[in-house]
């Protein structure tokens, strides 16, 4: 299997829309469900087309031929008091876990981040998510808090950690 990191093209849009619509049935760890994508191909097009244009900000897909399989987010700030900072997000499909994608997606994000002259990365994750708290931890990562009752599943409330990278 090879597998290729590429920021993310407005050709990609369905794909990733697909892609999140499946990823999100697969976890209860995302804050995002089964077909709560509501962005349409065009809307998803514009939305790639404004991460690329801001310089703080990247979407990279992992693709397995012409499939994603994964996907991390740094999001930037437009704002000037919080332009050092930018929140990232991974997901990977369940049938890639535990083959490395999701470290090479952290990875490309940070070294993105530290390019980009970001200072602090910032995160959130589901407090029993004991895989991803580890993965963000090997990059440096550190526990800054616990938001209560931050996701709500069913009529079950779902703690998170909030997590910082200090570059």
């Amino acid at each position: 299997m090879e597998i290729e990191y590429l920021e993310a093209v407005p050709s990609d849009a369905l794909k990733i829309i697909n892609y999140l619509n499946v990823v999100a049935g697969q976890s209860d760890n995302l804050t995002f469900g089964l077909n709560e994508c509501i962005l349409n191909e065009v809307q998803e097009m514009q939305l790639i087309k404004e991460i690329h244009e801001d310089p703080n900000s990247v979407m990279i897909v992992a693709k397995d031929g012409d499939e994603i399989v994964g996907i991390a987010t740094l999001s930037g700030n437009q704002k000037t008091r919080l332009s050092h900072r930018a929140q990232m997000g991974v997901s990977v499909l369940k049938s890639y876990w535990h083959q490395g994608i999701g470290s090479n997606l952290v990875s490309a994000v940070i070294g993105y981040g530290v390019e980009a002259g970001i200072e602090i990365i910032d995160l959130e994750v589901v407090t029993d998510n004991e895989i991803a708290i580890a993965l963000y931890h090997k990059f440096g990562f550190e526990i800054i808090g616990t938001y209560e009752n931050y996701m709500k599943l069913n009529d079950r409330y779902l703690d998170v950690y909030l997590m910082n990278l200090y570059l």
